[in-house]
């Protein structure tokens, strides 16, 4: 008698329209919500290109008596398909801001900043720069991707702190370094590690930045390179002046206050980008493939 065994039949796996429509929507949601990777975002009906790559046509500097006479220095042109900005002498800032105002939207902005440069993406920017920024602090003690009050109280979200990683005397790359919890002590819904920056971005190349910023309260959620970074809600938002963060007194007083930034920065603005005065600068901070899609 013949002792094989007999092999175990298992029932179909059952067809279910209900998982495959949920599978399929699952992905559409990614392609939109990773729009570093996919690049989906681009495709959707009312996303825009606010850059065309080769004039800085649709963008301004700032000027005039209204503007803080640090921010009215500074060099933006375009190279390589990119805007690219820096000081001039003597030691004197700027920024490049959008004709355009927007309150609620979903950005992305591909950044690539030299070692050394403190720059930000501002948003629901004022006409005498007052906004809401994104780091882009990339330099010693910095952070990409948290936020700041520019001439809105100084408060800030920075949970880790850039330092360079060095060969031969020579910075050939970045990481972060971790210095508190973001949800427990800023309030944050969410709040990237530092291993979560630096798995994703790419010292000397250009990364994708997304930044989603809708209500008055406001709700914003950045990403880097499709990773989420934050999540902040105003209405739960603790922010503490960024000199407390940087000294490490994280149990600081609350400085935000929802109700100003509501009446300050609640409603549209420009998007502008930043070349920091004084001595928080070396060298070239570029933008390319700026995109956006305004939100109802």
């Amino acid at each position: 008698m013949n002792n094989i065994p007999r092999l175990r039949t298992l029932p179909a796996p059952e067809f279910s329209w209900t998982a495959r429509w949920r599978s399929l929507c699952a992905i559409g949601l990614a392609a939109v919500c990773l729009g570093p990777v996919f690049s989906t975002l681009a495709a959707e009906e009312g996303c825009q290109s606010i850059f065309d790559g080769q004039t800085l046509s649709g963008w301004n500097k700032a000027a005039g008596d209204t503007i803080n006479k640090n921010y009215l220095g500074g060099e933006w042109k375009v190279e390589d398909g990119a805007i690219v900005g820096r000081q001039l002498p003597p030691l004197v800032g700027s920024f490049l801001r959008t004709d355009a105002k927007y309150q609620d939207f979903d950005l992305l902005i591909d950044v690539n900043p030299d070692w050394g440069c403190d720059s930000g993406i501002w948003i629901r920017t004022d006409d005498e720069g007052r906004c809401l920024q994104i780091f882009l602090d990339y330099l010693p003690g910095g952070n990409v991707g948290f936020l700041y009050g520019q001439g809105t109280g100084g408060f800030a979200s920075q949970p880790w702190q850039l330092e360079a990683v060095e060969e031969g005397g020579k910075v050939v790359g970045v990481k972060a370094v971790d210095q508190y919890d973001g949800v427990k002590v800023d309030g944050l819904l969410y709040s990237a590690k530092a291993e979560d920056f630096n798995k994703v971005w790419r010292h000397g190349e250009f990364n994708t930045l997304r930044i989603r910023c809708e209500g008055p309260q406001p709700l914003i959620t950045t990403w880097i390179n499709g990773v989420k970074m934050m999540e902040l809600d105003g209405t739960t938002f603790r922010g503490k002046k960024v000199q407390d963060l940087r000294a490490g007194k994280f149990d600081a007083p609350q400085v935000w206050d929802q109700k100003k930034i509501q009446e300050s920065n609640g409603g549209p603005g420009t998007i502008a980008l930043q070349v920091h005065p004084g001595n928080r600068w070396n060298g070239f901070v570029r933008y390319k493939d700026i995109k956006i899609k305004t939100l109802p």
